[in-house]
């Protein structure tokens, strides 16, 4: 395994132990690959991708809920709080924006 891998995974698991939650998921993945050195978090940070940011918005999707499953999406229902549809393709007129 490259070293930058290993070190998104080990950054992961922290990210997931801070937030006190049993699994990884992508989340942590994606919160990791904001901070350890790599051709990655170069391409979030010229985009504006900031760790501080994907974790704040993070717990304003998540509110107190846990990762606790190898399922946790499911309990956020993302899409429908900020795209207000009542699914992905939520019918004729409705927009992922």
């Amino acid at each position: 395994m490259a070293r930058e891998t290993q070190d998104v995974l080990n950054q992961a698991q922290k990210e997931a132990d801070r937030l006190r939650d049993e699994y990884i998921s992508t989340e942590h993945l994606l919160l990791a690959l904001a901070e350890v050195k790599s051709v990655a978090r170069d391409i979030l940070s010229v985009n504006g991708v900031k760790h501080s940011a994907i974790l704040a918005a993070l717990k304003d999707i998540r509110g107190g809920q846990r990762v606790t499953d190898q399922d946790p999406e499911a309990k956020y229902q993302a899409f429908q709080k900020y795209a207000g549809i009542g699914g992905i393709g939520g019918g004729r007129g409705s927009s992922i924006r």
